[in-house]
């Protein structure tokens, strides 16, 4: 059984009854080979992650703990009170 083969199988483990699987997936638009390692949504998901466009939307955003949310609100108005004092 290959590294693909038991993930999967996890899948039908650990996920709903109702939860699409990769061993149930329709396929591609454009096939392409299996592979022993990941599964299919694994690869599209390693895509989105590593593609430029993303990361560039990454830069954009931040993501915080709650617990520290106070601390990055101080930090966030004391960023737009030093701007204003440069104007």
């Amino acid at each position: 059984m290959t590294v693909r083969e038991r993930m999967e199988q996890e899948e039908y483990d650990v996920l709903a009854p109702h939860a699409q699987k990769a061993a149930e997936s329709q396929g591609r638009l454009y096939p392409e080979e299996d592979n022993d390692v990941r599964t299919c949504y694994q690869r599209d998901a390693d895509r989105i992650l590593h593609s430029k466009s993303f990361r560039r939307l990454l830069s954009l955003i931040h993501i915080s703990e709650p617990t520290r949310q106070a601390e990055i609100s101080y930090a966030v108005f004391c960023l737009k009170k030093k701007k204003k004092n440069k104007t």
